[in-house]
């Protein structure tokens, strides 16, 4: 007997939500924020942001503390 192949109508089409887009983009933020740190940290060495500025010591407080305090200090560090 010939079996066919189910196909998805229109309405599941738009039902379907797609988990892997929903699950990826939280890291792809966060890759990111931390490949974000170098070209910023480039800058205050630069002079093009002053290294008192509030918000990027705010910003990137949680990496600083990352990179202090735990064993990701040698690959923050690269």
């Amino acid at each position: 007997m010939d079996a066919q192949p189910e196909t998805m109508t229109a309405s599941e089409e738009k039902n379907s939500f797609n988990w892997r887009v929903f699950i990826l983009w939280p890291f792809l933020v966060l890759l990111l924020y931390v490949l974000s740190v170098g070209p910023v940290m480039m800058m205050v060495r630069k002079g093009r942001i002053s290294p008192k500025s509030g918000f990027v010591n705010r910003f990137y407080q949680p990496l600083n503390w990352a990179y202090q305090k735990t064993p990701l200090h040698k690959p923050l560090g690269m």
